[in-house]
């Protein structure tokens, strides 16, 4: 499985050096560790692109990304921009950018099977592009961000007449507030229990996709009352920032006000998650299970695969055990 990294953050720089630890026999613990087939160390990272001039030279001076790469820096190269970057985004004033013919050349010799999009939200001209390019070079792609690709027909469809496979939109951890009242309700469901208010303190570096939480979970809707603070230590936060979104410790505060006929319980829970950690151990059975749809045919927007990892599907958001289970489903065919 050769995998081609475009955009080097927070997320994909944490899946390198899991990579970097597997090879070096350390066992990385996923979820779904009976995709045996496609064992963690056969994950090879193809190359890696991105378009700021300082992470291209902190990426090449990378002991762990030289080794993965075998010391062919020619798999490092600078990547597409056709987007015009907000003022305050600092870190992108000295830029290394490629053009199409160029990027295209590339593709063609790194032979990548698997593409992770992590670029800055911003830049959907760019994101789109590369799909594209990506489909009709027959690369599946995982899109992490929450610019919609997966979930645009026309581009699934690219994907499709190319004999390749797109999964999207927006990824996430194993593991978030919201997984945990899904978790939790049922047992206190069966103990006569009904959480009546919930109050949530959550403490992350950006804000980015919270309010599409907010819309498209209806644990949050079926709740009386509902108090969120968000702390953040940048100015610039509320912007659709996806490096400051991806901030490593995320640090939930949760009280719930539950009752039944006979008496009243309030329950706090306190949950610090690193959340790159999560969601790059999720990106390593995302690509076992893409890599085994499309050496099954299955072309296209594969939507079980969707359900498990990304925020954002057709249908309405749901709970982390049906997610799991349709995952599961999916896994099954080819067991």
């Amino acid at each position: 499985m050769r995998i081609l990294i475009i955009g080097f953050g927070n997320l994909t720089r944490t899946l390198v050096n899991l990579l970097c630890e597997a090879k070096k026999g350390l066992h990385i613990p996923t979820l779904f560790p009976e995709i045996n087939k496609y064992d963690v160390q056969g994950i090879e990272l193809a190359g890696i692109v991105d378009v700021r001039e300082k992470i291209l030279e902190k990426i090449s001076s990378d002991k762990c990304v030289q080794s993965l790469l075998k010391n062919d820096l020619d798999k490092i190269y600078p990547g597409l921009l056709l987007d015009d970057v907000p003022k305050h985004m600092n870190e992108f004033k000295d830029l290394s950018i490629a053009d199409v013919r160029d990027f295209t050349n590339f593709l063609k010799q790194v032979n990548a099977d698997i593409a992770i999009l992590s670029i800055n939200s911003f830049a959907k001209k760019t994101a789109i592009k590369y799909a594209v390019l990506l489909a009709e070079h027959q690369v599946s792609l995982i899109n992490t961000t929450p610019i919609e690709i997966a979930w645009n027909d026309n581009i699934s469809r690219i994907f499709k007449v190319n004999n390749a496979g797109v999964i999207g939109d927006y990824i996430r951890g194993y593991v978030s507030f919201i997984d945990i009242l899904s978790i939790l309700e049922r047992p206190l469901r069966t103990l006569g229990f009904d959480i009546s208010s919930l109050y949530i303190l959550e403490r992350r570096g950006g804000i980015e996709g919270f309010s599409s939480m907010r819309d498209k979970h209806m644990y949050i809707e079926k709740m009386r009352e509902l108090l969120l603070e968000i702390f953040t230590p940048l100015e610039t936060s509320y912007a659709l920032d996806w490096k400051r979104f991806l901030k490593d410790d995320i640090i939930n505060n949760i009280i719930l006000d539950l009752k039944n006929p006979l008496s009243s319980l309030e329950l706090s829970i306190s949950m610090k998650l690193n959340e790159s950690l999560l969601v790059a151990l999720m990106l390593i059975d995302l690509i076992r299970a893409l890599k085994i749809a499309i050496n099954n045919g299955y072309f296209g927007r594969i939507e079980e695969i969707c359900q498990y990892g990304f925020l954002f599907t057709k249908k309405h958001e749901r709970d982390f055990f049906e997610r799991i289970n349709a995952f599961k489903r999916f896994l099954s065919k080819f067991s």
